[in-house]
């Protein structure tokens, strides 16, 4: 499963590699001191072996390297309008694959205050809390965060359930009401990765 950036990347690839071929196809074929015969000149052929090569290793390292990972206990969370990255709580309740590890999230672990903590100061221009009146004119003061997410996470794993609910990857967002995007800054884990 890869997010939307590495999708862009992997069809960028495969794009040059048409690209490639198309210029093989005008440039790789001279013509020869003969009159009707024509060649492959080695440099080019050499050229585009090593470009073809070098696109399949790139497909290969994005596939390798954007396996997500799992989101566990202590990962951090951060919003577009909040101050900065914060701690998530996963209750562990059949949560965990051993007795020494986290206990991993699923899809549903959005409750506020719970497992999503405040941000601080929420700086979202659509939330009424933070503006105040000062005479006749509104002035936006920012307020204390009080998250309110609004879907459940996404995207999640298509194959690995925790607690019966598709398990959270480091990928996953959801918003909040007042328009902020909360998504993760640390999955809290580096070695468990999941599809």
């Amino acid at each position: 499963m890869f997010n939307d950036e590495t999708t862009s990347s992997i069809t960028h690839c495969n794009l040059s590699l048409t690209s490639a071929v198309s210029w093989f196809g005008a440039h790789a074929v001279l013509p020869n001191l003969n009159a009707n015969a024509k060649i492959f000149s080695k440099k080019a052929v050499t050229t585009l072996v090593t470009y073809i090569l070098f696109l399949a290793l790139i497909n290969i390292n994005f596939k390798l390297k954007f396996m997500p990972k799992c989101v566990c206990n202590g990962a951090k969370i951060k919003c577009s309008f909040g101050s900065g990255p914060k701690s998530m709580v996963v209750l562990p309740i059949s949560r965990t694959t051993t007795q020494m590890a986290k206990p991993l999230a699923n899809q549903l672990d959005m409750i506020p205050f719970l497992n999503i903590p405040a941000f601080g100061q929420c700086k979202s221009p659509l939330n009424p809390m933070n503006w105040k009146m000062a005479g006749p004119v509104p002035v936006f003061v920012p307020s204390s965060c009080i998250p309110v997410p609004v879907m459940p996470w996404g995207p999640v794993a298509t194959k690995t359930k925790i607690g019966k609910q598709p398990a959270l990857l480091e990928t996953s967002k959801t918003m909040c009401v007042w328009a902020g995007s909360i998504q993760f800054d640390d999955p809290g884990t580096k070695k468990i990765e999941i599809k």
